[in-house]
């Protein structure tokens, strides 16, 4: 048939030109002399109810014509079929069982089976689901035909049915690249062994254009390639003609560090040729075989890697820049920042481990080599191997180990032979080479190759692995890394001052959702607190902590001797708790409250005095009295009670400072008293929901003295000189069998106060030593309202506060610090049964403590201390802190 096409025809209408227009189509069929058929689209008519006629006239003689509007039975609208040139009689030009109109919606060829190329039709394609616009739908480098022809093995729309165990993008260079552009070529590459698809065909889409192609190839897989000449330009009339010119390059996209392309390639056909009338790869092959190397850190910190865990992500770790060393670390060893200075202590300095104190500021590594390895000592005419380590900024050190991925944290753990000591190796601009017997055990152990890395400066240059072959580098794959000091790592916070000073870190890693806010305890100057924030922080995370650590100190170390002002320290905690407040409640996400000591006292206080709101709250040696938080071990008796003061034996319990409270029950007198919230009893149950007691029945501070201690009880005395040794046994007894004592005990200054607890207003008469006023009789005569009025100043030494109501809040929290005692002992080594059982935990239990324990005292033997949480290695301490993330659900 012949179709004569009129587009966009004006036409006249008695005599005048319209503005309609009008399409259509004349189709003449093969054989028919006197008939033919218009197809056209309606015309508009003027606007004013008149239309157009569409006619034909013939002079030799009358044609019979049909009209009628074009169908649309094929998806395809008369104005979209005008001038693209299919068949006006077919709707479906190419016959691929997709209607013309389809194909032009779809943007696929409708003078074209088979759009794409893959040899599925576009009607199959669109039947089956993929995309006949892509001949791999799934993306998996398998052609969407083969797949279909190989189902259900394989399916066009699983990119995971057959990808090799990695497959990787590599960027294939072939064609003509000289200046006569005239040739095109084909490339074949088909896989030998460690890849199961078919292989590809790829062939030039234009003379004289090398193109840079992309295909997935697996790693360890070995292909052959081959290159065939196609065609010659027919507008080529330079000689020779063919110009065998050509290229073949393959090399791994950016987007796949750590891969290589090792060539087995005798005739030499990869790469660059120029050779005029001859093509010299005709009938040839090469076969190259893809090399992959890894660097894996563990990332989750589960002390196993994995080769999941190779996500390209920045690796952090901090600079090992403090000077603890040995097992145990106490006093300032933890502090970082010691690098500075040609005196500079820091451990990463002497070229070693510093002892198991040490080892949690070192990293496990696993170098992935095993593969590329065995492919490259199968390469005929083997060749010298090397393994290089490089940094650009020689800021890491490492150590070789024989870990496993399968226990790559061990060392941190358990006992690994040598490691507590090892020499550790500076990693250069210039490239350290690993030892030949590290690198044969990875020969042997595809799960050997762990090493540990020491970080020595700041830096963000990647750490770099290079495999190198008969001296020329073959591979190199990068980890990238942010080394950083410690302090980086976390956010800082300071109420010293009062209200936060905050100072975030500039390395801080990605957070889970979570928050731990942590502070320190008593006589922690600033200095002081930066080593037990630094080393909490460590801790948590070698135990797999992926929570935002916010680093809090504050004033708990007033004036000096700072360790003889626990009282003002205990009023300063007071004083500190709105302003954690009013940081805490400002975090969002989940908030994780951790103090260590006297910190309780303010995280305590923050939740029971001023709704700070956390999620949970776990306390470590809390120095807060147990009574606080379970008001049934407030224990007012005498007998077997050794927070009650010898001296009070025989003064009934109603006249006691602890008791003082009682006399004002607004069950018992009218209207509220301030006076009845002057006690530790139940002052903190609000803090019970989520609360976790971490407390160590070894605590030698808040170890109770069988009786009432004299101020020197438990310092122990060498050859009747007074040591230092012992000097803090039973400071929490005496810090509250002291208040009120001053002017009474000899050194009772040194522990207590001289507000009201369990002081007398003494008397003495010539040749007399001073005496209470009043004797246990006459005090346990007192009436009620004797005992709540004036007359107990004459037994009490007592501020004027104490008998005033209202009592203002800074007066309630320092008589709370400094004139009332606890009748309990601190909740910081026993169990507190209002908190749930599994809630409290014993530190000095040994199922906690499975490698022993890193020092023998002499008085104490191997008691889990008061401070052990941070003096202790992580070596032996570690289990508490796996608990630690795991209650808290930090991972």
């Amino acid at each position: 048939h012949c179709v004569i096409e009129y587009k966009d025809a004006g036409f006249r209408s008695g005599g005048a030109t319209t503005n309609n227009l009008v399409s259509f189509q004349l189709v003449f069929e093969e054989g028919v002399s006197n008939r033919f058929r218009v197809f056209y689209r309606n015309a508009g008519g003027y606007g004013d109810g008149r239309s157009a006629t569409l006619g034909a006239r013939t002079v030799p003689q009358a044609l019979q014509f049909s009209r009628e509007t074009a169908s649309v039975a094929d998806g395809l609208a008369l104005e979209y079929r005008f001038g693209i040139g299919t068949d006006p009689l077919d709707p479906d030009t190419d016959d691929d069982r997709l209607d013309d109109g389809a194909e032009l919606a779809l943007g696929t060829d409708p003078f074209g089976y088979d759009t794409d190329g893959d040899d599925l039709g576009d009607g199959d394609e669109v039947d089956a689901g993929t995309d006949p616009l892509n001949p791999d739908t799934d993306g998996d480098g398998l052609n969407d035909y083969w797949e279909f022809l190989n189902m259900p093995e394989f399916d066009p729309l699983d990119p995971a049915d057959s990808q090799p165990r990695e497959a990787v993008p590599f960027t294939v260079l072939f064609g003509d690249t000289s200046g006569s552009h005239s040739e095109k070529y084909r490339l074949t590459v088909t896989p030998v062994s460690g890849d199961a698809r078919p292989g590809w065909t790829l062939v030039n889409r234009a003379f004289g254009q090398p193109d840079p192609l992309t295909v997935r190839l697996a790693a360890g897989a070995t292909y052959e390639v081959a290159l065939e000449h196609v065609a010659t330009d027919p507008d080529y009339d330079d000689t020779p003609r063919p110009d065998y010119d050509d290229t073949l390059e393959f090399s791994p996209d950016a987007s796949a560090p750590g891969m290589a392309v090792l060539a087995d390639d005798p005739d030499g056909i990869l790469g660059v040729h120029n050779e005029g009338d001859t093509f010299y790869a005709a009938g040839k092959s090469a076969r190259i075989t893809v090399i992959r190397a890894g660097l894996v850190p563990d990332y989750n910190r589960d002390r196993e890697i994995s080769p999941a865990e190779a996500s390209g992500d920045t690796f952090r770790l901090w600079i090992n820049d403090d000077a603890d060393t040995g097992d145990v670390a106490e006093g300032e060893s933890d502090r970082p920042g010691r690098s500075s200075g040609w005196l500079s202590r820091a451990n990463f300095r002497d070229k070693r481990v510093n002892g198991r104190a040490d080892l949690p500021d070192f990293f496990p590594v696993w170098l992935d080599l095993s593969e590329a390895l065995a492919l490259l000592d199968a390469v005929p005419g083997g060749g010298r191997i090397e393994i290089k380590l490089r940094h650009a900024r020689n800021a890491l050190a490492y150590v070789p180990t024989a870990l496993s991925t399968n226990d790559a944290g061990a060392f941190l753990v358990s006992d690994v032979a040598g490691l507590a000591s090892a020499a550790t190796r500076k990693i250069t601009d210039d490239g350290v080479a690993l030892p030949g017997v590290f690198v044969d055990a990875v020969r042997a152990d595809p799960s050997k190759g762990v090493i540990l890395i020491e970080g020595r400066a700041e830096t963000t240059e990647p750490l770099v692995l290079e495999i190198w072959r008969k001296g020329k580098k073959v591979l190199e794959k990068s980890l990238p890394l942010c080394v950083a000091p410690v302090e980086q790592m976390y956010t800082r916070v300071n109420l010293r001052d009062g209200a936060a000073a905050v100072t975030p870190g500039s390395c801080l890693p990605p957070a889970n959702g979570t928050n731990v806010v942590f502070l320190h305890g008593y006589n922690v100057n600033a200095e002081e607190a930066r080593a037990r924030h630094a080393e909490m922080f460590k801790r948590l995370w070698q135990s797999g902590s992926k929570a935002r650590f916010h680093g809090v100190t504050w004033e708990g170390d007033i004036g000096w001797p700072n360790a003889l002002r626990y009282h003002e320290d205990v009023v300063s905690a007071f004083a500190t708790a709105p302003h954690l407040k009013n940081y805490v409640n400002g975090l969002s996400g989940e908030k994780i409250m951790m103090a260590h000591s006297l910190g309780n006292m303010v995280v305590s206080s923050a939740i029971a005095d001023h709704g700070m709101s956390v999620h949970k709250y776990f306390m470590f040696n809390a120095a807060v009295p147990a009574e606080a938080y379970d008001p049934t071990l407030w224990n007012a008796t005498v007998a077997a009670n050794n927070m009650v003061h010898e001296d009070w034996a025989d003064y009934l319990p109603r006249t006691w400072s602890a008791l003082y409270h009682q006399l004002f029950d607004p069950d018992l007198v009218f209207g509220n008293d301030d006076r009845h919230s002057l006690t530790w009893k139940g002052r903190f149950t609000a803090c019970l929901p989520g609360l976790y007691n971490y407390y160590s029945s070894g605590d030698e501070i808040f170890e109770q003295y069988d009786g009432t201690p004299i101020p020197t009880e438990g310092v122990e005395l060498h050859l009747g000189i007074p040591v230092v040794t012992g000097r803090e046994r039973y400071s929490w007894q005496k810090q509250e069998l002291y208040k009120g004592r001053t002017g009474i005990d000899e050194f009772a200054g040194l522990f207590g106060t001289s507000w009201a607890g369990w002081g007398f207003e003494l008397v003495s008469m010539m040749n007399e030593e001073p005496h209470p006023l009043h004797t246990a009789a006459e005090a346990n005569a007192f009436s009620e309202t004797e005992l709540t009025g004036l007359v107990c100043i004459s037994f009490r030494h007592a501020p004027d506060s104490m008998f005033a109501n209202p009592i203002t809040e800074a007066d309630r929290f320092a008589l709370l610090a400094k004139a009332v005692p606890a009748l309990s002992g601190a909740a910081g080594n026993r169990n507190v049964p209002e908190i749930l059982s599994d809630n409290n935990v014993d530190m000095n239990d040994i199922s906690y403590r499975p490698n022993g324990w890193g020092r023998m005292h002499g008085t104490y033997q191997d008691r889990w201390l008061h401070g052990d949480i941070k003096n202790m290695s992580y070596f032996y301490n570690h289990k508490i802190f796996d608990s630690i993330v795991e209650q808290g659900n930090l991972q």
